[in-house]
This record gives structure tokens, C-alpha cells and sequence, in this order.
């Protein structure tokens, strides 16, 4: 079984003040509502790298509008909904939360939208470009800080490797924008590093 890696001390250390606190109180708003709440995509990935990234992206495991709804109202925010999606962004102050609901994504045709439908945590990180960008944070107190790489983002980034995501996790192309955008992509990470 891996070790279980808890990234609460990189988060308080790396992250403003304002976020985290942020973070730690929509996991509780989301644990009351029996629900769980995770952080993903980049600002992971920057955490390991000690790169600034404030682009706080959240993923909760059932109806993400609701509680979008619930936490803007509380901070007194601006809430943009994209039902189509199970998406909100929250705005407020200089910071910006884009919250969802756990998905999976199908597509008729390369550069198509995606069709939504239910999904898991896992089928969630798996419609992420990359293994580096398909880590998750859980937020919910009890387990604050725990990191989840079904998909070995963290030996990625160690090992330096580039691993393209799609629906049967090879590195091959991605759904719905195929291989020269996933390389482009790939290749603008590689050079700001």
C-alpha cells in the first residue's frame, strides 16, 4: 500500500493566508452537507514544484452548484453557474473558486464539448490533460491535507516525466482535443520550468 502523503504544512506554507482558510472552511460547509471536497489541477502540482499558483480549483463528490451557492452567500460573493457543466465560479475581494461537481466527460468528435455525466473522483482526475495535473487534495477536516495520485503524478514530477492522460490512461491523446494540444501544453509546463 503507498504512503499516505499529507500536503497540510506545503498548503500553509505556500498558499496566502486568505485561501487556505478558504479551503478549510468550504471542506467543513461540504463535511456538513455529508459531502467531500478536493482540491485539484495545477496549484497540486505547483505545490510540490514551490511555484506560486492561486487558481484554486475544487471538486466536490455531489452537487457543486448547491454549495456554490451556500459559500458565496456567506462570503458575499459574485456566483456564475454553468448547469450544462455542474460548474460555478465564486468572486470575491481578488480571488476566484471555481467549484464542480465529480464528472465524467464523453465526446463525439475531437474539439467537440464534452457530453457530462456522473462520475467518480477518479474519472474525474482522469479527464485531466496530464498525470502531474490529475492529483487531488482532500479538504474535508478528518482527512485535511491528503493527498490522492491514482494516476503517479507525484513520481511524474519526481522522475521529471510528461504522461498524457485519455479515458484508458495510456499516454496516447486526450478526449475531445487529441495529441497536439496535450503536446503543446506539455511543452509551454516543460519551458517555464
Amino acid at each position: 500500500m503507498p504512503e499516505t502523503v499529507n500536503l497540510t504544512s506545503e498548503i500553509k506554507r505556500q498558499l496566502p493566508s486568505e485561501m487556505v482558510d478558504f479551503m478549510r472552511w468550504a471542506g467543513e460547509e461540504a463535511a456538513q452537507q455529508g459531502r467531500s471536497l478536493y482540491l485539484v489541477g495545477g496549484v497540486v502540482r505547483d505545490l510540490f514544484l514551490q511555484r506560486p499558483n492561486f487558481d484554486m480549483d475544487l471538486v466536490v463528490d455531489s452537487d457543486a452548484i448547491s454549495l456554490a451557492r451556500r459559500l458565496a452567500k456567506e462570503v458575499d460573493a459574485k456566483l456564475t453557474i454553468h448547469a450544462r457543466f455542474n460548474t460555478a465560479r465564486i468572486r470575491w475581494d481578488r480571488w476566484s473558486v471555481d467549484l464542480a461537481t465529480v464528472r465524467s466527460e464523453t465526446y463525439e468528435r475531437p474539439g467537440a464539448l464534452p457530453k457530462v455525466g456522473p462520475g467518480t473522483l477518479d474519472t474525474d482526475l482522469l479527464r485531466r490533460d496530464f498525470t502531474i495535473n490529475a492529483m487531488a487534495i482532500e479538504l474535508t477536516a478528518s482527512r485535511y491535507g491528503r493527498l490522492i495520485d491514482v494516476y503517479g503524478g507525484q513520481a511524474d514530477l519526481e522522475g521529471k516525466f510528461i504522461r498524457v492522460l485519455h479515458e484508458n490512461t495510456s499516454p496516447t491523446m486526450l478526449p475531445g482535443s487529441g495529441v497536439p494540444s496535450a503536446m503543446s501544453r506539455g511543452s509551454c509546463f516543460v519551458l517555464s520550468r
